[in-house]
């Protein structure tokens, strides 16, 4: 088992336990925005519009082809991950709105332990690198 050492602890802690740390602040810090509606910022113009077409008409390839407001021929920004994210949570929560901010919430848990994976491989100490990921962690 992997362990990082914490220079002038004299402590130190299985990998793991680190990556464990930011995602489960990640989750909690914005774990309260499972109970939000889909109204706010971008959101109804994006999503509440285009739920019926997520459900039923979407398929992936159709989706990929579509700018971030679902217009073809793709007029603004395109983001086609987004579109694919948003197709698999409507297939997998129904068009719930709980489940498009889960899958925010999972996202930047992930990218959060990346950051911290990153830092480590640069060689930042444990400590630092685990604060500093923290920081992002809890960043709007």
């Amino acid at each position: 088992m992997e362990h990082s050492h914490h220079p002038g602890t004299g402590s130190s802690w299985p990998a793991w336990l680190g990556y464990l740390i930011v995602a489960l602040v990640a989750a909690g810090v914005y774990g309260p925005a499972l109970r939000f509606s889909i109204d706010r910022f971008d959101e109804d113009v994006i999503l509440g519009t285009n739920i019926e077409y997520l459900k039923r008409k979407a398929t992936v390839a159709d989706v990929v082809r579509r700018d971030a407001f679902y217009e073809l021929p793709a007029r603004t920004f395109y983001r086609p991950v987004q579109n694919l994210t948003f197709l698999a949570d409507v297939k997998i929560g129904r068009g719930k709105p709980w489940m498009f901010h889960a899958t925010n919430i999972l996202l930047h848990a992930l990218a959060s332990c990346l950051l911290l994976s990153l830092l480590r491989r640069v060689q930042l100490p444990a400590l630092a690198a685990l604060g500093a990921t923290l920081l992002f962690a809890v960043s709007p």
